[in-house]
């Protein structure tokens, strides 16, 4: 099949969403905690390890099926399932794992692992925490590391956009209050920018409206969830489209394959065709959502609960 066109790229630019999303949330889950120390710390970084390490071990293994029944296992792959970032054997000059995808959870669990030392000396996690990414990022701004080296790696610009999402959690309840159609006439907007992003430092060219797009949906957040569904279902089978959308995918291509259809580039049956991928490696993630990842969330949560509440009440 012929290369997807370009707008399909604009995918590869969500993950700036999702670490500004993810620095908002782990804000807002510790401005719930009035707690400090090891029992803190470790509640922390326990439900993160549950939420982040099943599916993406269970996505790991099943994307190296082949090798491990042939016997042969990547000699990094203790790396990756410990979220260690290392240059790629496969792409030269990248920072991947075997699974690409989990490039940016080598940054979400260097960030989830930061603010649980954090939570051990201050109850002011996310500003501490926040100062050390900044702080990182100039450090990364001044020596101007390779971007294929572990320093280049952790003193990278996205770092920023977890402190963004910080930033916006805390000041949320300063910002102006904004009706239904504003709030998604700004998120739009926003989107729309990222699918072209201006010329200059992907910081500022994605980063800003990405941070704008979380803003207006944190405004869109007060409104009813009634109209809201679709997007409600996506964003909670969002990990296991990112990271199982490439087998959906795969699925797609060859059934277009035999059905012997061949789009011309960038023609508009190669935007069909891009559009159908996009569908089944949905599907394929809402699927993994329904029947793997939330099962086994709310089980080991269940377990956690089980061991931990007698011990330190509720959680």
């Amino acid at each position: 099949m012929p290369a997807a066109p370009e707008w399909t790229n604009f995918g590869a630019r969500g993950v700036d969403v999702f670490f500004v999303i993810s620095g908002f949330v782990m804000a807002h889950s510790l401005s719930q905690r009035d707690s400090r120390g090891l029992a803190a710390a470790t509640d922390f970084a326990v439900r993160r390890l549950l939420r982040v390490v099943p599916l993406y071990w269970v996505a790991t293994f099943l994307l190296i099926r082949h090798d491990l029944l042939a016997g042969r296992v990547p000699e990094c792959l203790w790396k990756d399932l410990l979220f260690i970032a290392h240059e790629s054997i496969q792409f030269p000059g990248r920072m991947y794992p075997v699974l690409v995808p989990g490039w940016t959870l080598n940054y979400e669990m260097f960030f989830y692992g930061l603010l649980a030392v954090a939570l051990l000396f201050t109850r002011n996690a996310a500003r501490t925490i926040g100062a050390v990414l900044l702080l990182m990022t100039g450090i990364g701004w001044c020596v101007k590391p390779p971007n294929s080296s572990v320093a280049g790696f952790y003193t990278s610009p996205f770092l920023v956009l977890f402190v963004a999402g910080m930033i916006l959690h805390g000041a949320r309840s300063h910002l102006p209050r904004l009706g239904a159609g504003p709030a998604a006439s700004i998120l739009v907007a926003a989107l729309i920018v990222m699918c072209a992003p201006l010329p200059g430092p992907r910081l500022v060219a994605v980063g800003i409206p990405a941070l704008i797009a979380v803003g207006a949906a944190v405004q869109l957040s007060s409104v009813s969830t009634a109209s809201f569904r679709l997007p409600i279902a996506l964003g909670d089978a969002s990990y296991s489209i990112y990271l199982l959308q490439g087998f959906g995918i795969g699925a797609g291509r060859r059934l277009i394959e035999l059905l012997g259809f061949a789009p011309a580039p960038n023609g508009a049956g190669a935007w069909l065709a891009a559009l159908v991928l996009c569908v089944f490696g949905t599907l394929w993630g809402l699927a993994v959502y329904r029947w793997l990842e939330r099962p086994v969330y709310l089980w080991s949560m269940r377990w956690w609960r089980d061991i931990w509440s007698p011990r330190n009440g509720p959680t």
